[in-house]
Parts: structure tokens; C-alpha cells; sequence
């Protein structure tokens, strides 16, 4: 529905204002572009960043995408 579409589409133009890698862990994790979920060991893999760190990355994106959706 309509409502759903408006949701997708801020949903994407908040993960399209991530700085990397923020940007590129969620749209990995979450099978953003390609609809295809990547663990974090994959993206570990994939990026060339530990999993320790990808994890941290992870969260803070999750911060930040929280707080552009609460002040909408």
C-alpha cells in the first residue's frame, strides 16, 4: 500500500545518508540493495573489517537511524 511505499522509500533515504562504512554495513546486513541478508561474518569478509568492529559499526548505525526516525 501507499503507506508502506512512503515507509520503504525514508527508510532508504535514511541509509542513503549514512557515512560509509555505516552505509554499506546496513544495506549488507539488512539485504538492502539486493534483498540478500548478509551475517556479519560474510560482511566481515566481504569489507576487510574485523567482526569485532563490524559489530560497532553495526550499533552505531542503528543509533543513528533511530534518531533520524524519532525526529521525523
Amino acid at each position: 500500500d501507499v503507506e508502506t511505499r512512503v515507509d520503504v522509500e525514508r527508510i532508504h533515504s535514511f541509509v542513503d545518508s549514512l557515512e560509509e562504512p555505516h552505509k554499506s554495513v546496513i544495506e549488507l546486513f539488512f539485504g538492502i540493495k539486493d534483498g540478500q541478508n548478509l551475517k556479519l561474518s560474510d560482511i566481515s569478509e566481504k569489507l576487510r573489517i574485523p567482526k569485532e568492529k563490524l559489530k560497532e559499526i553495526k550499533k552505531e548505525a542503528l543509533s543513528i537511524l533511530r534518531s533520524k526516525l524519532e525526529s521525523q
